[in-house]
């Protein structure tokens, strides 16, 4: 019992820095861009508290996203921990990405790289790629939002 209590909360301590309720998230660089034309990219998280894969990805995206901190990037989280009542459906229809919502179906431990403007989806990255992958990823959505 006393190992098992343990494992556990060893386990909680490795999920718990990836795992966040927010609905969205913007760095302040953000919030100056959208203030002067707007994000060029959005970066959507579909999460739940209960996806693992969403942990695993979240802790990933707290180590890559710094290093955009200065691009216009906007990280929008949805959360879709209760998919009866999800919050993040409201997120994304506020954000102008309903449609999103409606095609991913529920899905959760994705994350969507989609043009701000046009609302194409350029790629989608999932808890299995490395820092340098999504970094990677996150730079040619980018390049290619900004010669739309």
């Amino acid at each position: 019992m006393r190992i098992t209590v343990f494992v556990l909360s060893i386990f909680l301590g490795l999920i718990a820095p990836g795992c966040r309720n927010t609905q969205t998230t913007t760095t302040d660089a953000a919030v100056l861009r959208d203030q002067a034309g707007g994000a060029q990219l959005d970066l959507v998280l579909m999460r739940a508290d209960w996806c693992a894969q969403c942990h695993v990805l979240g802790a990933k995206l707290d180590r890559v996203m710094p290093a955009f901190e200065s691009e216009p990037v906007k990280l929008i989280v949805a959360d879709l921990t209760d998919i009866h009542h999800p919050a993040g459906k409201a997120v994304l229809e506020q954000e102008g990405l309903g449609a999103l919502f409606e095609s991913n179906r529920g899905r959760t431990g994705v994350l969507y790289l989609i043009d701000a403007e046009t609302g194409e989806v350029y790629d989608r990255v999932y808890s299995r790629a490395s820092d340098e992958e999504i970094r990677g990823d996150i730079e040619r959505a980018l390049a290619k939002a900004e010669q739309s």
